[in-house]
């Protein structure tokens, strides 16, 4: 019999069910998790055999059962003030009744879900992004005389790990497409008939004829294409990806397995200060040219200067009052009525400034000028509120 939980909001499951494998060789219980000084090192990440048998991991597991506050979970702490959905709450969605009863220990359950980031192979250099997750990154550090990672690849060996009990696969980026042989090994390792495969692109690669076919052998896909906005201010966004591109490449995805019952497309947006300010004419687009794929949505939190918290007080009100008296009814996500797109947003627009404006301006007009982009062209909402705040 399990213990009751239920009031417990630092409890997760997983710290005991799941592993996340960084490009670096970092392991930690989810890509949510920021690493905040706790114990998870490179040094007792352990590629060769499932680290999460540990002390270190213990003592997450120990507190969680506690009560007390993981400093490395701040992120789902701030997703579940904003009453959205997070990584803590999906975790407690996807277990099954029986499986409450690992928190009765601190011991490390069978491991059930499995995030793979492969390494930090990726063709664009998305502006919320860095070069410990893009190689793209680590040319444009380089080439501006700043430290870049350049290549790191993980060299993680599933074939050392028990797998037999996974019931999901996450494959993150990086870019994944572009690494289809190692991806494809790895498909071929796991009993896909049982398994849900979560696989996050950026849209610009489309797989090969081999790993296509091991997708589709999945008990279910969820397929995640990254499109942070509409025209220029996707192609500012996730730069040098062009907007075009991406949304031919959702059409050729669309007429694959759009007949495919085990395969859900997903449209996944990161919402910042460049976004936000034109989201409704995205949603429209989204709504007429893909109206069967879903639509997911996390907040930037990390650079926090692309927080839409750190807009303008006037700006940030002006949101808020127009966001009382809309809904996202329209568009088709994973998410209940109570937990509305602006409901949300407005959720996030009211915790306090932790950026002066000046900065934000001054990062702004760094990257347009490194990038040799125009911010007047490509987001001239936001460049209207540069020039009068």
């Amino acid at each position: 019999m399990s213990k009751d939980f239920s009031d417990n909001k630092s409890i997760c499951a997983y710290p005991w069910m799941a592993a996340c494998i960084n490009p670096n060789g970092l392991v930690r219980p989810c890509c949510f998790w920021r690493s905040n000084g706790d114990s998870l090192t490179l040094y007792n990440s352990n590629l060769t055999n499932n680290p999460t048998h540990s002390p270190a991991w213990d003592k997450i597991r120990e507190d969680m059962i506690a009560g007390i506050a993981v400093k490395s979970c701040s992120w789902c702490y701030k997703m579940d003030a904003a009453n959205s959905y997070s990584g803590r709450t999906n975790s407690l969605k996807w277990l099954k009744p029986d499986d409450y009863t690992i928190f009765n220990d601190v011991k490390a359950a069978p491991l059930d879900y499995l995030e793979v980031t492969l390494s930090n192979l990726c063709n664009l250099a998305c502006v919320g992004c860095f070069d410990g997750l893009s190689t793209k990154w680590s040319t444009e550090n380089i080439k501006a005389g700043r430290p870049g990672a350049k290549l790191i690849n993980n060299n993680y060996d599933w074939t050392k790990w028990d797998l037999s009990t996974l019931r999901k696969l996450k494959i993150l980026g990086g870019e994944p497409f572009m690494e289809q042989d190692r991806f494809g090994d790895l498909l071929e390792h796991v009993d896909l008939a049982k398994l849900t495969l979560v696989i996050f692109t950026n849209g610009t690669v489309l797989p090969d004829e081999r790993l296509k076919l091991l997708i589709e052998k999945s008990k279910k896909v969820e397929f995640y294409v990254s499109l942070d906005g509409l025209g220029s201010v996707n192609d500012w966004v996730r730069w040098p990806g062009k907007f075009n591109e991406v949304v031919d490449n959702m059409k050729i995805y669309q007429s694959w397995w759009s007949n495919y019952p085990n395969v859900e497309l997903i449209n996944s947006s990161v919402i910042n200060i460049f976004n936000i300010l034109t989201i409704d004419s995205y949603f429209d687009f989204m709504t007429a040219t893909f109206p069967n794929w879903r639509q997911q949505f996390n907040w930037v939190d990390s650079p926090d200067w692309q927080d839409i918290k750190n807009l303008p007080e006037e700006v940030k009100s002006i949101l808020i009052n127009n966001y009382s008296s809309k809904t996202a009814d329209n568009l088709r996500t994973f998410w209940k009525k109570d937990k509305d797109f602006y409901k949300v947003s407005s959720e996030y627009l009211k915790l306090s400034r932790n950026v002066d404006w000046e900065i934000i301006k001054n990062k702004t007009l760094y990257l347009a000028e490194e990038r040799k982009l125009s911010i007047r062209e490509m987001l001239p909402e936001f460049k209207n509120i540069m020039d009068n705040h």
